[in-house]
């Protein structure tokens, strides 16, 4: 126990002052002349008596209440720990500062300059280090982005931390900042100083804070929090480019997401261009407005038609700057396949021969920009990357085989089978039946399917995106014949279209329509039916033509482009890539790195990522085979923030403060305290004056008589 005003105390012996002016202004009891009362004198003289007792009862509480009022005034306080300000060897401090890219948001001009949220990080970090708290203990600074070394962070000197220092610079964040508030808690939680304190500055994104923090009672901790009070910013989160393995020509849509403020509305434009010519659009789609939602999301699309272009980049803008610049576009990377040679299986001419010779490449040959270069062939040829055929009839063992070693040699076949086959099947030998089962996503099933019409519905596999929207109509699509399938086990096939009866009765079931397979390097597609009309509507429905050309196109898995965020690093693998020697990799500063590759699948890694833009992946005689577009995290451009004091509660050991000054205002209410109690002794003081002038209205009189 202390006191803030121990001199207050000496004033303790006035308690008896009401004793003294008692002592001292003592007077008799006057006599007034009376008739004789006999029994009136003696009832007096007992009330006087009572009235003595009370006088000096009254004349105790005073002096109490004085004594009490006296030691009010010294305002007592609780005696806080000595070490609690102690600095030095024995105190430990680890100081977390969000670097995120959200930080670099604008909150005006101070002083004639630009004020960014990581300015004044930088400006809280200055002061902090700069304190007595600080400027003599063990620090250990983590920033949102760990060491490039791989080396845990460690304490060191102030002095040390300056060293140096080129202040804060904007950085990904591979991990939400709650998990570097972890790694510095359970650094704190290893060092044997008595004195242990944890910093965290950061504008307290949502998404770095999913939860409280769990910081130990015993560790004392400040959230210094940078939130703006007004955030006017929106900005571009996302674009993407749908299909995703787009086709010259024919129509494509590029959709672009937006974050801002609930209620406000921002024009946003797209433009197409080229690798070599980013600044040159070849398209310009005309500004649309997107409008935010409760939750401050709009998504925006916009119909493109891209010209026969391998390599392009997707520029997603807003119309109009805010106050976090970087967030106004985002560019996607894309890939037009290059042009597949695909074979059709055929000997003899059919009606669902040409109908899917009509799908896979409807110009003929014509367009010179069709992605898929088409021949007609009774036999694979060993230049195609794919294969359709039209089934009437089991392939014999041998043409059965060379599909499969095709398929499996890294090869796309697609295969159309005719209805009623599967009631042969059973009846083939058990080598020819083994092989085509490679191949089939499973066996016919030995059910017959029940009669009438059949409906499709879309499954979740990536062939079927962009393509589920109401104009494809997939309902629409109408089955009366089909080879009745199993269900694929999903190890390694999965359904793509699944059908079911129009009308179902009783133990009615679904059917794969078209199914995918995974076998070796390479992928067979079963269509359950031939695109024929006496069997359904299929050849003449608008997705056709789009899952056809899918199938056939090289798998996106096999691109040579990457769009990748900022705090990833690229990585370049794949069996065309193993036979390449080293690399080099021309980034956007610009600035050259050779890349070796590594491990059994020789794979190409490179983490000295420090700016957004095109990475290329250039070989020994200066070709380039791969690109990596390098983009700002998209999730910094949404801009909500959680309350301070739900991510770091406060107690006597945990303060919230939005400024290092603040929290030491906040601390020094705890380790010194601050007058209190001035109301009440004021009251106290009114009440004893009312008192003393009550006491002294009245008068006591001895009657005689």
């Amino acid at each position: 126990m202390t006191f803030l005003f121990f001199s207050a105390l000496l004033a303790l012996p006035l308690a008896l002052l009401p004793v003294l002016l008692h002592l001292l202004f003592r007077r008799k009891t006057p006599v007034v002349m009376f008739p004789t009362l006999r029994f009136v004198k003696s009832a007096i003289r007992h009330t006087a008596a009572r009235r003595k007792v009370q006088r000096w009862l009254l004349l105790a509480c005073r002096v109490v209440l004085l004594a009490l009022l006296i030691f009010a005034a010294a305002q007592p306080a609780r005696q806080v720990a000595s070490a609690w300000m102690s600095s030095g060897d024995a105190t430990v401090v680890a100081i977390v500062v969000d670097t995120s890219y959200s930080m670099l948001l604008n909150e005006g001009r101070e002083g004639g300059a630009e004020s960014t949220l990581l300015a004044r990080a930088g400006a809280n970090l200055d002061e902090l280090l700069a304190s007595d708290l600080v400027r003599n203990a063990r620090v250990a600074l983590f920033l949102s982005t760990p060491p490039a070394d791989g080396r845990p962070e460690g304490f060191q000197t102030p002095a040390g931390i300056k060293t140096n220092w080129t202040g804060l610079q904007p950085q990904a964040g591979p991990t939400p900042l709650a998990a570097r508030v972890e790694r510095a808690v359970k650094l704190l939680a290893g060092d044997p100083a008595p004195q242990k304190w944890l910093f965290v500055i950061t504008d307290v994104q949502a998404k770095e804070f999913a939860q409280t923090l769990q910081v130990p009672a015993e560790l004392k901790a400040a959230l210094i929090y940078l939130t703006p009070s007004d955030p006017r910013s929106a900005g571009v989160t996302a674009v993407a480019v749908e299909p995703e393995d787009p086709i010259p020509g024919i129509g494509a849509e590029a959709a672009v997401e937006v974050a801002g403020r609930t209620g406000d509305s921002r024009a946003v434009a797209v433009t197409v261009s080229t690798v070599d010519a980013p600044q040159s659009p070849v398209v310009v789609k005309p500004p649309k407005v997107a409008g935010f939602d409760a939750g401050g999301r709009a998504q925006v699309r916009f119909d493109v038609r891209l010209p026969a272009e391998r390599f392009m980049l997707v520029r997603g803008a807003l119309q109009a700057t805010d106050n976090l610049p970087w967030d106004d576009e985002r560019v996607q990377l894309i890939e037009v396949p290059p042009r597949q040679a695909v074979t059709l299986l055929e000997t003899t001419q059919t009606a669902a021969g040409r109908f899917l010779r009509l799908a896979l490449d409807p110009t003929d040959g014509a367009a010179r920009e069709w992605p898929l270069a088409l021949k007609r062939s009774p036999n694979l040829t060993g230049n195609e990357t794919a294969a359709a055929v039209v089934l009437t009839q089991w392939p014999e063992a041998a043409q059965a085989t060379q599909l499969r070693d095709f398929v499996r040699g890294g090869g796309t076949l697609l295969m159309c089978l005719q209805p009623g086959m599967e009631d042969s099947f059973a009846g083939l030998s058990p080598d020819r039946r083994a092989v085509l089962l490679e191949l089939l996503p499973c066996a016919p099933a030995m059910t017959p399917p029940a009669v009438g019409a059949y409906r499709a519905a879309a499954g979740d596999d990536p062939l079927l995106r962009g393509l589920t929207d109401k104009k494809f109509d997939v309902g629409g699509i109408v089955v009366r014949r089909f080879v009745p399938l199993a269900q694929p086990d999903g190890r390694d096939g999965r359904v793509v279209l699944s059908m079911a009866a129009a009308n179902p009765g009783p133990g009615a079931r679904t059917y794969p329509l078209l199914a995918r397979k995974k076998v070796g390097g390479g992928t067979v597609f079963t269509l359950a039916t031939l695109p024929d009309p006496r069997f359904t509507n299929l050849p003449t429905h608008p997705l056709f033509l789009p899952l056809m050309v899918r199938t056939a196109l090289r798998p996106a898995a096999q691109r040579d482009v990457q769009n990748v965020e900022l705090g990833n690093p690229l990585v370049l693998a794949g069996p065309r890539y193993a036979a390449l020697g080293d690399l080099t990799v021309q980034s956007p500063e610009p600035a050259t790195y050779v890349v070796k590759p590594t491990g059994a699948d020789r794979r190409y890694a490179f983490d000295r990522v420090v700016s957004p833009g095109i990475y290329k992946w250039v070989d020994g005689s200066g070709k380039v085979v791969a690109l990596t577009n390098v983009q700002y995290p998209g999730a910094e451009a949404d801009l909500t923030y959680r309350d301070a004091r739900l991510i770091l509660p406060p107690t006597e050991t945990h303060f919230v403060a939005p400024s290092v000054g603040t929290f030491f205002s906040q601390k020094n209410t705890v380790t010194e305290p601050q007058p209190r109690w001035a109301m009440p002794l004021c009251v106290v003081l009114v009440l004893l004056c009312v008192e003393s002038m009550m006491g002294s209205g009245g008068r006591v009189q001895e009657v005689r008589g």
